[in-house]
């Protein structure tokens, strides 16, 4: 899923979740990127056709500043709490003062604080986490906090669980043939996130399109997107590594970027688990 499907995911997801409010339910939508926006304004249920538009004029302009967006959430509920619904791929890249980068700890240490401060005011999270590059440990950890209720979305469907058993393997650097193999701040907003795997594993993927990286020191994980190590754009890297492919092609190793590393808590040599669902 690609940043501007998860931006169609959200807006079908947004409309839904006010589609289905009580009609004396209030409800406000803020879109956050660098800036909050109240797109919907707190009010009692609008028309369908209303919301649609609103929802609609919402679009992809920058930076993830989940904190920005659940502070700016936090001041439209009352004293006597209420509940957000946050619909992220969970890759904040920015503190409310602008320092951090993507899968910085520094970033989730943040919200997982402001998370705190909700639940003090009896404020509860939901996270539906979007597309399969999604940092889920960090919404996971949201929810937690403020005991809101973790959902992952899944070609459509909501779905709450998973068994992640899955296989031992190691973690490489990815290519620099693709884009996230030399993530700036630019390519890490507009570049889908990949791994890249043998192609049997590929093929295992692709029945389901629903794959978990994890820390097993830690228990971090994260969704995955895999891409066969046989790819066109991967050819240079082929001649240029064979050794590392040859590993990769017997499923003993997986290339990983630099985002998935930093969040992950993992380095290049270390041990990880693949889970494929």
């Amino acid at each position: 899923m690609a940043y501007d499907d998860k931006l169609a995911r959200a807006r079908e997801l947004a409309r839904s979740n006010i589609r289905d409010l009580a009609e004396d339910d209030g409800a406000c939508i803020i879109s956050v990127d660098h800036i909050a926006e109240t797109s919907l304004p707190l009010s009692v249920k609008r028309s369908v056709p209303e919301i649609g538009g609103l929802v609609e004029g919402i679009h992809q302009r920058g930076n993830t500043n989940i904190a920005l967006g659940l502070e700016s959430a936090s001041k439209v509920l009352s004293e006597e709490g209420g509940r957000i619904v946050l619909l992220s791929d969970g890759r904040a890249n920015t503190t409310l003062d602008g320092g951090g980068t993507e899968g910085d700890e520094l970033v989730e240490n943040e919200i997982l604080r402001l998370a705190k401060r909700l639940s003090e005011r009896a404020i509860s999270v939901s996270t539906i986490s979007l597309g399969e590059d999604a940092f889920t440990t960090v919404l996971e950890g949201l929810t937690r906090a403020t005991r809101g209720e973790s959902m992952i979305d899944v070609d459509g469907r909501l779905e709450k669980t998973f068994d992640l058993r899955g296989r031992e393997v190691t973690v490489y650097p990815i290519p620099e043939e693709l884009p996230s193999g030399k993530p700036t701040w630019t390519k890490e907003l507009n570049t889908k996130h990949v791994t890249v795997a043998s192609t049997k594993l590929c093929n295992e993927f692709e029945e389901r399109r629903l794959a978990f990286l994890l820390n097993p020191k830690s228990n971090r994980r994260a969704r995955v997107s895999l891409l066969s190590i046989d790819d066109t754009q991967l050819a240079p890297f082929r001649s240029r590594e064979p050794g590392i492919t040859k590993r990769v092609s017997e499923s003993s190793v997986i290339l990983v970027d630099r985002t998935y590393r930093r969040h992950l808590g993992i380095r290049k040599g270390d041990a990880a688990r693949l889970c494929i669902l």
